[in-house]
């Protein structure tokens, strides 16, 4: 959705990413385009799942997943951390879109502040 109409404004909002299967220069790919595309820099914080199988084989010249993000995203100088729960993993946990949240990157905790559903 990046670069179309539909691409969310990420303004104010904590951006929730996590992909499987992808090796780090693909991630790198689909950073560098969400860097490019539109409002992605005025994220309130960033929240990582879990990339499974998203490692660069050993014996491949290549960053590391995590070096890939920090090099892609450190610079926005927005709060971020990796490894929340949710994603293509066992055990996920889903997250609502639109409530107010609160995402505690010292502690490393995301914090919903609002009901996801209606009484």
């Amino acid at each position: 959705m990046a670069g179309t109409e539909w691409e969310p404004d990420y303004k104010d909002a904590i951006t929730f990413i996590e992909d499987i299967g992808e090796k780090p220069y693909r991630v790198d790919r689909m950073l560098t385009q969400l860097r490019q595309s539109g409002n992605f820099k005025e994220s309130a914080a960033i929240a990582y799942g879990i990339f499974n199988d998203c490692a660069a084989p050993e014996d491949e010249d290549s960053l590391s997943l995590e070096e890939t993000i920090n090099d892609r995203t450190t610079d926005l100088n927005i709060p971020s951390f990796y490894g929340l729960s949710f994603g293509h993993i066992k055990d996920q946990f889903t997250l609502p879109i639109g409530i107010e949240a609160e995402l505690d990157t010292r502690n490393s905790t995301l914090t919903l502040l609002e009901s996801a559903v209606e009484d």
